[in-house]
């Protein structure tokens, strides 16, 4: 299969910024030497397989890596995105057709290095069409969980979406929302689902229901960004008590500082 590698903050032709100019938007400070060196981990990493030579758990370790970094740079290309748009990509964007809806993963392509596969994409025609379904074959590597099947055009990282949550269908998120804190307020998560990179599916949340079942790749870990820009490998069993708190950034509830577990 295909798997387009790398980074680009480059725009396509689908609703994006022309050259120079940026909307205003609030978003997380970043500086430009954490930028570069994010940006260049992800790079490398989209290249490099773990060595053979590793035993079995430094591989895991080092795939752990280079998901925190795929995370990471899932952030950046959402806050780029939200420099034009105004807002971070809702997690099911509807096409300018005015019905037709479509994955936040296909929307933010442009600023992980396939822009050409974006402006192949017909957003006018659903996710599954004949003409769609042929980019799953260009899955951007960005998107692709370094513990899955290397064949696979499954989505590696979700966004959760319900009532409540940070994400909400086609509503558009922005980072001027959150009450809590962006540290307490998770942003994307490494998951295992039979869901194709471009469908239009996430995580579902009923915040009057219990919290959803996330992971799958690793036995009792989760691998998950916060809307700071943290990247963090926890123990399931920590965050379930906290995870609908995480979810929904405006509940008054703080979360435990997981870094320092």
């Amino acid at each position: 299969m295909k798997r387009l590698p790398g980074i680009n903050s480059a725009p396509g032709q689908f609703n994006q910024p022309p050259e120079g100019r940026l909307g205003n938007v609030q978003v997380v400070v970043i500086t430009i030497a954490s930028l570069a060196a994010i940006s260049l981990c992800v790079f490398l990493m989209s290249f490099l397989s773990v060595p053979s030579s590793l035993s079995s758990e430094a591989k895991v370790d080092a795939r752990k890596s280079q998901s925190q970094d795929k995370l990471k740079n899932l952030v950046l290309a959402m806050q780029s995105y939200a420099a034009y748009h105004g807002s971070l990509p809702p997690a099911v964007v509807i096409g300018p057709d005015g019905k037709t809806p479509h994955s936040w993963r296909v929307a933010i392509m442009p600023y992980i290095d396939s822009a050409a596969a974006h402006r192949k994409y017909k957003f006018d025609e659903p996710w599954d069409s004949p003409s769609n379904l042929k980019i799953l074959e260009e899955m951007p590597n960005a998107l692709w969980s370094p513990f899955d099947d290397p064949d696979s055009t499954n989505s590696g990282y979700y966004v959760i979406s319900g009532p409540k949550a940070f994400f909400d269908g086609e509503r558009k998120p922005n980072m001027g929302e959150i009450k809590d804190g962006a540290s307490d307020t998770l942003l994307i998560v490494e998951a295992k689902r039979d869901v194709p990179w471009t469908k239009p599916e996430d995580i579902p949340f009923d915040p009057e229901g219990s919290a959803p079942d996330l992971g799958g790749f690793l036995e009792g870990e989760i691998i998950m960004v916060m809307a700071d820009g943290t990247a963090l490998t926890v123990l399931a069993e920590k965050v379930k008590p906290h995870l609908k708190n995480m979810i929904m950034p405006n509940d008054g509830n703080s979360v435990p500082d997981f870094e320092k577990d």
